[in-house]
């Protein structure tokens, strides 16, 4: 079993020469101009919980509306340590466009199927 550990939205991750990545200017609300975009990332950290017995996962990024309707959806193929308490991150930079109106938006990521957890991003139009 493979569990989440921290799903974090920030403008970008600083990556040390440890390996250590560090999530930069942390965010759940963005105010954007009306027709605008920004480029933005997701951080997720997970951890094995049991041995592996396979070191590949498919990790799906989906976005939807306030009501759970799929707006977009993104496959990432990823691998993993096999032991337990073994962890390993995925950095999804990602794009953002200002919606019609202030809004909010929810990330959802499932791994192998399975929903890990949704992130909400509330999104401000400004003028």
């Amino acid at each position: 079993m493979v569990a989440l550990r921290a799903a974090i939205l920030c403008e970008t991750v600083l990556t040390e020469a440890s390996g250590l990545r560090s999530p930069i200017r942390v965010f759940s609300r963005l105010a954007l101009p009306r027709g605008a975009a920004t480029d933005a990332t997701l951080l997720v950290m997970l951890a094995n919980t049991e041995p592996q017995a396979n070191q590949t996962h498919q990790l799906v990024l989906r976005v939807e509306d306030a009501a759970g309707t799929a707006l977009a959806e993104q496959p990432f193929e990823m691998t993993s340590p096999l032991e337990v308490g073994g962890t390993f991150d995925l950095v999804v930079p990602f794009r953002i466009a200002a919606p019609p109106e202030s809004t909010l938006r929810w990330l959802q990521l499932s791994l192998d199927g399975q929903a890990l957890t949704r992130v909400p991003l509330h999104l401000d139009v400004i003028e």
